[in-house]
């Protein structure tokens, strides 16, 4: 039986009424009990000041007239405007044309950044995760990852780049830095690779080493150089990769051995 959403109130907030029109929909379509819609950021604290029951859920558009969607996740977060002072602030979800601000929604805990136009299979995964992170209900006997991405961020000097997950030949571990490799080039970053390993679609990649994260679809061949230890060559500069003995059972039904 599926997680029941009756008893959740949403809010939709946009500036566009098709879009806001379309998602409210597909949310009551989901079975969630309410579900307000708001066309801007002082539109959706009117409904957090009343005395009526506050939502329990924003779907907040980026880009809109006065305050865009993240200085409102910040306002509903910290209780400054609209939240009462030691009130529950709501799970916020951003709803955008752009994945430019994953960096930024992920910093004020949303949890979770959909890319229009949203579609009914993902938006379930949101919800089912909305619902698991419900402080006010009873703890869930298993956790949800956080939100898998098409476009990995990764933060540089002065920029974050989003780097496609496709491009992703491994991620590695060493001396305290993990590093993303790609088909052209690697990165530094502020990554573990237990984090990467929830982060990644796991369809394609696979924990191999402690230290070692691939794409399977980059393997090109496996190697067993004897007492039962075995490394992989990649497509990419045919590099080579350790597997562990005990990741070994795992990895060889995921390339069907």
């Amino acid at each position: 039986m599926g997680t029941s959403f009756s008893h959740y109130q949403a809010v939709v907030v946009d500036d566009e009424p098709l879009p806001r029109a379309h998602l409210a929909h597909l949310l009551k379509e989901a079975g969630v009990g309410t579900v307000l819609q708001a066309s801007d950021a002082g539109h959706c604290l009117e409904l957090f000041g009343g005395e009526e029951e506050a939502p329990d859920w924003v779907f907040l558009d980026i880009h809109m007239p006065g305050m865009d969607g993240i200085a409102l996740a910040d306002a509903l977060g910290t209780g400054r405007v609209g939240v009462a002072p030691g009130a529950n602030p709501p799970s916020v979800v951003f709803v955008t044309g752009y994945d430019d601000y994953a960096i930024q929604a992920f910093e004020r805990a949303a949890i979770d950044y959909l890319l229009k136009p949203v579609d009914r299979a993902r938006l379930a995964m949101t919800l089912t995760r909305l619902a698991a992170n419900d402080q006010t209900a009873p703890p869930a006997t298993e956790s949800l990852p956080p939100p898998l991405l098409q476009r990995l961020p990764i933060r540089m000097d002065y920029a974050v780049r989003l780097v496609d997950v496709a491009d992703i030949v491994a991620a590695t571990a060493f001396e305290k830095r993990v590093d993303v490799i790609t088909r052209d080039k690697s990165y530094t970053t502020s990554y573990t690779l237990n984090q990467l390993e929830l982060r990644l679609p796991t369809d394609r990649f696979a924990r191999v080493h402690d230290s070692w994260i691939v794409n399977l679809q980059d393997v090109l061949e496996i190697h067993n150089l004897g007492s039962q230890n075995y490394q992989l060559r990649l497509r990419t500069d045919n590099r080579l990769v350790p597997v562990s003995r005990r990741r070994l059972p795992l990895l060889q039904q995921r390339l069907g051995l």
